[in-house]
């Protein structure tokens, strides 16, 4: 049996299709191993959405009043009436007493929101796995093994279910839905030696076509990628690195929109008719899609919040590259 593992958070979220919907609540019926992974994703969820910050204590509210209320009979200079706070048993505060306090429980609160914001970052990046992971975990095994029971022999013309199986076996498969992009044409390639899986992507008004390349290349471990429309290297082509990114970008100056993004698990080329200003928003999609799927590829790994956060922390803690 299948699991359509990648499909589970967005069916919490609620995002899903009316049919991927139907057939995710149909499975669900029968294998108790998605439905346990869909309760643990609703409680995750129930207890961030309904976290509350726990209310002040009473002695903290009664030490702010009273503190307001010293101030305010202390901006009253002279005027005051003399002996007023012996007669209200308030005790005058010292000035530089009340300013501590107030940067105590300024500092307190700062620190309440930085703690609260680096748990939540590091268990959004404990659900991570990186490239490395996904190789170690025999990822392209699977990659492999997917291909050549479909596109045994290239080049080779894919359906859309056979698209979904090299999906649920590990392929990206972006096809950017989020920019009101269509599937409109999928090919099995082989570009210098390595699985290549070509897909034709429209929106009415532009096109689209992304190379998707898994495998290890011809070349050596660290040779520069390659141009999935050409099957030749960046730099035979004329493309130019780009650094700032979370992955190493080629772009090729004379061609508005073509460019290369290369990962430890993946190398895409994208060829496109879009605006130039859309190609930073197509590269995020990409990386998106990429995460998305490698997340749900991590191996036998603890999953319940706790062990999230903790590899959330580890992340955290590493130095830049």
């Amino acid at each position: 049996m299948r699991h359509p593992t990648r499909f589970l958070t967005d069916y919490v979220a609620g995002e899903l299709g009316p049919v991927r919907q139907r057939a995710i609540e149909k499975h669900l019926l029968q294998c108790r191993q998605c439905s346990h992974a869909v309760e643990q994703e609703a409680s995750v969820r129930h207890r961030l959405q309904n976290a509350a910050t726990p209310d002040p204590s009473a002695d903290l509210c009664e030490r702010i009043l009273l503190q307001a209320s010293d101030d305010s009979n202390a901006a009253g200079g002279p005027s005051a009436r003399p002996g007023s706070e012996r007669e209200q048993g308030h005790r005058v505060l010292n000035p530089s007493f009340a300013h501590r306090h107030r940067t105590a429980l300024a500092i307190g609160g700062g620190m309440a929101v930085v703690t609260a914001a680096t748990l939540t970052a590091a268990y959004a990046l404990g659900s991570e796995i990186q490239p490395d992971e996904f190789v170690a975990a025999g990822g392209t095994a699977a990659v492999s093994n997917s291909w050549e029971s479909i596109a045994a022999q290239t080049p080779a013309s894919l359906s859309e279910p056979e698209i979904e199986q090299l999906r649920d076996d590990g392929w990206f498969c972006p096809e950017l839905k989020t920019m009101g992009f269509n599937l409109i044409g999928a090919e099995a390639l082989t570009v210098d030696g390595r699985p290549t899986l070509q897909l034709k992507l429209d929106d009415g008004e532009h096109t689209l076509t992304i190379f998707e390349q898994r495998g290890q290349s011809s070349g050596a471990a660290d040779a520069v990628p390659v141009n999935g429309a050409t099957g030749n290297t960046v730099v035979e082509d004329g493309f130019e690195e780009v650094g700032g990114t979370q992955r190493t970008v080629w772009v090729h100056p004379g061609r508005s929109w073509q460019l290369v993004i290369d990962s430890g698990s993946v190398t895409y080329t994208v060829v496109s008719t879009l605006p130039i200003a859309d190609m930073p928003r197509t590269v995020s999609q990409l990386m998106l899609t990429e995460h998305s799927q490698l997340a749900y590829s991590r191996p036998d790994t603890p999953d319940d919040p706790l062990s999230r956060i903790l590899r959330g922390l580890e992340k955290l803690a590493r130095p830049s590259p």
